[in-house]
């Protein structure tokens, strides 16, 4: 398993665009909440693209054992909204989600062992 180079550096930076999509990203996340990895090799960063409602309060009442980044910009478009993410990850690994997905709870293991498998073809 992939550990984490550095003890405040994560390995995996996952980059959530979102726009006034808050119940399907809340799902989204308590699914990433629910990974069966330790939530310390990986930073989770949610950018959201100028929507009317403040997620950023839903997030810190999540209660979950992710690290969360919050960003904001305004509207540009999920592209944008990535480039961002990418910009102020940490981590060496970035990994991109859609607000609307549902990972399950094996999902970034799986991605990580075949990461670690191939790892000429993720570069």
């Amino acid at each position: 398993m992939v550990e984490s180079i550095q003890a405040n550096k994560p390995k995996f930076s996952l980059i959530i665009p979102t726009y006034n999509n808050r119940a399907f990203l809340i799902q989204c996340l308590n699914s990433l909440d629910n990974q069966s990895i330790d939530k310390k090799i990986f930073e989770v960063i949610v950018v959201d693209d100028g929507g009317r409602s403040d997620i950023s309060e839903n997030l810190g009442l999540m209660g979950s054992q992710l690290f969360i980044k919050y960003l904001y910009q305004k509207h540009k478009g999920p592209a944008a909204a990535r480039n961002l993410g990418i910009e102020k990850a940490k981590g060496d690994i970035i990994l991109f989600l859609d607000d609307d997905s549902l990972p399950t709870d094996d999902w970034l293991k799986a991605t990580i062992e075949a990461w670690e498998k191939f790892p000429i073809l993720t570069v």
